[in-house]
């Protein structure tokens, strides 16, 4: 019996890495063979010792199926973003579920042999325990010890300051995501709860003497990035429209977002934040835009294609708000409903109009019609798929701009219109490490276009010169509606937030002497 205990336990633990080797075969730079795996062989055989000892079935077959969904997990998120789970990720189940929920509608076909692998490995274990549960040895405490082992490996682990534990391709996908659990737990997790607060000097707002614009229009995009528009020099043709608008009347230039996600990033940028701690500011909403304008006479319009929590409380007292479930009727909803809400506003008033849109967020065929399939996508492998499915979703942006600013040159007041995204997208290319989306905190993710159209009869001089950042873009914005904004804590340094939006999951800094754009 022991030695049936014994051998079962070596066979499951090999097979635990095995799972690893042949995902390679669809994944080939997955998993790489180093003596580090020794270890992980060993800790497993631990682990598969342990649990075979249970005396009930249920709960060994329930552990055995937590185990390999830690395997399908690393697996899963590697078929998709092209790397592995990172432990500020786990809140974004938390924080952007719906969104996940969504991206996977239509990529899950290319997440089939992730699913298959996990299907077939419960498969196994639940024949091998049925066949052979009379020949393992028994203990009472058994689950004790394991539950025991378990969480001091997650306290040793999660105590690292040096970041061994990370996730590597010389480790298994098992002990990938243990370490991801434990430096949640440990650090993440504490962090996020417990962080210090940081004090900030207050801003400072004074009114400028402008003239003001009857219109401002401030169109935020969604996951767009200038690195796949042909107006900044991408290859392939993707802004035929905008590219026949080179003017005077025309601005535009590359920059940072805010953050890497979309509720952190349109808070900082409608909040004129730089500095990711700086609490009190977002409290305060003293320099809210939406405030702002309000302030100036403006009428104020927030519409958007997304769901209205994305921006929260951080919308200010806005005069008109309407979200997808406003503008939803019988047909699709498509992000041209933003440029149609247009004929509804009366332009003798002042305006403050912001159109947030959804169209580049994925999955990217989910949001433009079937008239703008210019690149093909579909029966393809999945880079193809991702990037043409993109493409196509860049394209519907252009027509909505060139279709916005044709209405723009019709009114027959000074108007002005601002274009940014909440931030980009990696598109797996070699400078973005083969990554897939907009989850890690990475200058790839946060490079966006930052663009300005005014029409004929708008007379004040504006400049984008030496703007890189959404902070600085969200200032000029102030500038056009009669305010300064002077922040007494800014240097020449600017900031991408990553997932939290008091900072506490990390962020980047940057200068504009060390730019990569």
């Amino acid at each position: 019996m022991f030695v049936s205990h014994l051998i079962l336990s070596i066979t499951l633990s090999i097979y635990f890495i095995l799972l690893d080797f042949i995902y390679k075969i669809k994944f080939k730079n997955y998993i790489e063979y180093h003596k580090k795996l020794r270890k992980d062989f060993l800790a497993l055989f631990i682990i598969n010792f342990n649990i075979l000892l249970i005396p009930d079935y249920t709960i060994q077959m329930s552990i055995y199926i937590f185990c390999f969904f830690m395997v399908f997990v690393q697996h899963f998120h590697y078929a998709f973003f092209r790397s592995y789970l990172m432990p500020y990720e786990i809140i974004l189940f938390f924080i952007e579920g719906n969104e996940i929920v969504d991206t996977l509608k239509n990529t899950i076909r290319y997440m089939f042999f992730s699913i298959v692998l996990f299907i077939v490995s419960i498969l196994v274990v639940y024949i091998i325990l049925n066949t052979m549960s009379d020949e393992m040895l028994n203990s009472k405490y058994a689950l004790e010890i394991f539950c025991v082992l378990f969480v001091i490996g997650i306290i040793f682990i999660g105590k690292d300051k040096k970041n061994k534990f990370l996730p590597q391709r010389y480790f298994s996908s098992f002990r990938n995501t243990y370490n991801v659990i434990a430096l949640f737990l440990i650090q993440e997790l504490p962090n996020l709860l417990l962080k210090n607060k940081v004090n900030f000097k207050p801003y400072i707002i004074e009114k400028n003497n402008l003239e003001l614009p009857q219109t401002v229009i401030i169109v935020m995009g969604e996951s767009l990035s200038y690195k796949r528009m042909s107006l900044y020099g991408y290859e392939m043709s993707t802004t035929p429209n905008l590219e026949t608008r080179l003017s005077d009347n025309f601005l535009f230039t590359r920059g940072f977002s805010s953050a890497t996600v979309t509720k952190t990033s349109v808070v900082d940028f409608f909040n004129i934040r730089r500095e990711p701690e700086n609490i009190d500011m977002l409290s305060s909403q003293k320099t809210n835009l939406f405030k702002l304008a309000k302030q100036q006479g403006y009428k104020t319009h927030y519409v958007t294609t997304q769901k209205i929590n994305i921006m929260g409380n951080y919308i200010g007292d806005c005069d008109v708000v309407l979200s997808e479930k406003d503008l939803k009727g019988e047909d699709k909803l498509y992000d041209e409903v933003l440029i149609d809400y247009l004929d509804s506003i009366n332009f003798n008033e002042k305006n403050f109009i912001v159109l947030h849109q959804r169209n580049s967020h994925s999955p990217y065929e989910e949001n433009v019609p079937d008239r703008f399939y210019k690149y093909d996508y579909k029966n393809s492998d999945f880079h193809t798929y991702m990037l043409n499915s993109y493409m196509n979703s860049v394209l519907y942006t252009d027509y909505l701009l060139n279709k916005l600013f044709n209405k723009v040159d019709n009114l027959d007041r000074e108007a002005i219109v601002f274009v940014t995204s909440d931030h980009g997208e990696m598109l797996g290319f070699n400078d973005e490490n083969g990554a897939y989306g907009h989850t890690s905190l990475d200058y790839e993710v946060a490079k966006v276009p930052l663009m300005i159209y005014k029409n004929s009869l708008y007379k004040n001089d504006i400049s984008i010169q030496n703007i890189v950042s959404h902070y600085q873009f969200s200032k000029l914005i102030a500038k056009s509606i009669g305010w300064i904004i002077n922040n007494p804590n800014e240097d020449d340094t600017y900031f991408i937030n990553g997932t939290d939006i008091r900072g506490k999951h990390g962020f980047l800094k940057y200068s504009e002497k060390n730019l990569n754009l």
